[in-house]
């Protein structure tokens, strides 16, 4: 099979993503979308899921990565299949992350064909601590050019409740009143399912005065309660990315209704 190689754009001119992550960072006031801010509150109990897809195989890119840490340059030197590309497609532009053993910061950017990397994670979207074993694994399974179902539930598992706190930090999903208004609850179980179906990694969902908490596993009992599996989240990641993206009124209001529908395929609420 044919394969992309990561490139590291370390000393390349940055003038075009900093004009595209600039658009990203700024976010105009949405005071009178009061429906759709409220829904990005709730948006966050399935975000971080990723998928699979395929694709032709772009030529690779050579350019140095002598500024990458370890497991950066790790990246940056395997050959990439195409599918591991698509895989996260449409989920994020400009991941940070940092590698708990060593403190280690990189950026993946994500060019739509590939990845380059980036030392230091600057103007990142979001920001994911894995340990230096999900680097190891993950490159695992990328290695034999295959994403199954086996390998999108492993990599999601990893990123599921990292990325949910990352989104919860935004301000709007603090808002108590847009909460109420679009029936957002305040105690929310979310549970991954594995390629079997059976339940996997989870966390809870819980608000009061004015900010989200994320704590692994399931705690309490819930007022609404996910089960998904890796397509699911998949569909609502790039739905959730593309209207946080785009983060105009129409955009948002696309969004909400296809959340609304979305939802009723992966969970259900629990009597008061």
């Amino acid at each position: 099979m044919m394969s992309t190689r990561f490139v590291s754009v370390s000393h390349v001119s940055h003038v075009s993503r900093v004009s595209r992550v600039s658009r990203l960072r700024r976010v105009r006031p949405l005071g009178r979308v009061v429906v759709v801010r409220g829904v990005l509150a709730f948006a966050t109990a399935a975000v971080g899921a990723f998928g699979i897809g395929c694709a032709s195989t772009p030529p690779s890119t050579a350019v140095a990565a002598g500024t990458l840490g370890e497991a950066a340059q790790k990246w940056a030197d395997a050959q990439q299949p195409q599918s591991f590309v698509d895989f996260f497609r449409g989920t994020f532009t400009r991941l940070g992350i940092t590698v708990a053993e060593t403190g280690e910061q990189f950026t993946v950017v994500h060019q739509g064909d590939r990845f380059a990397f980036e030392a230091g994670a600057a103007d990142v979207e979001f920001v994911v601590p894995i340990g230096q074993h999900n680097v190891d694994s993950l490159l695992k399974r990328a290695s034999d050019g295959v994403l199954d179902d086996v390998d999108a539930y492993e990599i999601m598992a990893v990123l599921f409740t990292p990325l949910t706190r990352e989104i919860l930090k935004h301000p709007v999903t603090a808002d108590d009143t847009l909460r109420q208004l679009s029936g957002v609850e305040d105690h929310i179980h979310v549970t991954l399912l594995d390629d079997q179906g059976a339940p996997g990694a989870s966390h809870t969902l819980t608000y009061s005065d004015g900010v989200w908490r994320v704590e692994n596993g399931l705690v309490g009992t819930p007022l609404r309660s996910f089960r998904m599996n890796a397509q699911q989240a998949l569909e609502y990641q790039r739905h959730a990315y593309e209207a946080i993206k785009t983060n105009s009124p129409l955009g948002w209001s696309a969004f909400s209704s296809w959340y609304k529908a979305w939802r009723e395929t992966c969970s259900s609420t629990t009597a008061a």
